[in-house]
């Protein structure tokens, strides 16, 4: 499992908290309370890991799971990486930490051609390369599930979007319909969901919004958009409580972060990373020096590295989760732009852009809700 992103210690070192650094050496800990998130002290960046020792399984993998069946549909299953807060001492690798209810997050990861690396091309292993991210969020105690979409319509097909919702949406309902009550106990929060995609996913995770806002369990829809294609949302004012994270250096995979903070309505945040490629998200499509460029996908290089890249997104996915999902209003300086997250410096991110519209005191929720 990853490493936290930036230690407390680290953290306090690196913005020069002298004091509080030494007082780290105590371990400062947090409570979780309700369904309101733990604050860090003294500052409440986004960077640090979360206060949750965060688990991984894999659904149709993990012994006593079954994967998200698909009756109507091929595959007739699909795998799903569940990335989930733990109990430190548990020795299970499917008990949850106490603490909850959780709510959930649920991702649609990218597509990429068939001839592009890992080298021993397992391409239906797609879904497990957003771990660095995916354990960053369930630290903060949210459940986040990334189904294997590796067989889903390349770009430009006429479903390449509505495939990838339909398979979102399956997995709330399989966790509404059982997997609440026997694999996590009933603590997960179906009421507070973040629908979220990197690239195509990204309108995949769109177009499961109206899918999903009927549902009479849900009180809040959020999303959160990684370097979306072009055309991830078309103008509809109903995609709402939203964070796009992009980069202008990202240009040869159709990304347009701006049109999808445009045309969608508010509260909405935009946060574009200097000289971020399009798959450094990702845990290994791309070199650690993010020379994408050298590897089989169609990509430019980034100029800042692939982990910078991967905990800055993590950082404003984190806080995206805590303000929206869990009622955390010391995010709103980071999703308003107001406050840079402190500790990217540190890693050589520098010059970040964050634009914002209608981000408030009190989260509004998703579309079609009252």
């Amino acid at each position: 499992m990853p490493q936290p992103i930036l230690t407390r210690r680290a953290f306090l070192a690196a913005t020069g908290l002298g004091a509080a650094a030494m007082l780290a050496g105590c371990d400062i800990t947090a409570t979780p309370t309700g369904n309101i998130a733990p604050t860090v002290t003294p500052r409440p960046s986004p960077l640090l890991a979360g206060p949750y020792t965060p688990r991984m399984l894999i659904l149709g993998e993990t012994p006593g799971t079954m994967a998200l069946p698909q009756p109507e549909s091929t595959p007739s299953s699909v795998k799903v990486a569940v990335y989930y807060p733990s109990s430190l001492h548990s020795t299970s690798p499917i008990h949850l930490s106490g603490g909850g209810p959780f709510p959930i997050l649920l991702f649609a990861h990218a597509f990429r051609s068939i001839n592009a690396p890992p080298s021993n091309n397992l391409l239906d292993r797609d879904f497990t390369e957003l771990g660095t991210i995916m354990f960053h969020v369930a630290s903060y105690g949210c459940v986040c599930l990334v189904p294997d979409l590796s067989w889903a319509p390349p770009p430009g097909s006429q479903n390449e979007f509505s495939s990838r919702a339909s398979v979102l949406t399956a997995c709330y309902k399989y966790l509404l319909d059982s997997l609440n009550a026997t694999l996590f106990s009933n603590q997960l929060d179906l009421s507070h969901v973040v629908l979220a995609g990197h690239s195509t996913g990204g309108g995949g995770a769109v177009n499961a919004g109206p899918m999903l806002a009927g549902d009479s369990h849900i009180k809040s829809l959020s999303y959160g958009l990684v370097a979306p294609v072009e055309g991830s949302i078309f103008g509809s004012r109903n995609v709402r409580n939203l964070v796009v994270i992009g980069s202008s250096w990202d240009i040869n995979q159709d990304a347009d972060p701006m049109q999808a903070y445009t045309n969608s309505g508010t509260p909405k945040t935009l946060v574009m990373i200097p000289k971020a490629s399009h798959f450094g998200y990702t845990d290994n499509l791309c070199p650690s020096d993010n020379s994408c460029s050298r590897t089989l996908v169609e990509d430019v290089d980034g100029g800042i590295s692939r982990d910078a890249q991967q905990h800055t997104a993590a950082a404003y996915l984190a806080s995206l989760v805590r303000y929206y999902a869990l009622g955390d209003t010391t995010q709103i300086p980071y999703l308003t732009g107001q406050r840079i997250v402190e500790g990217l410096d540190t890693l050589g991110v520098n010059g970040i852009q964050v634009q914002s519209n209608g981000v408030t005191l009190r989260p509004s929720p998703g579309p079609n809700l009252p």
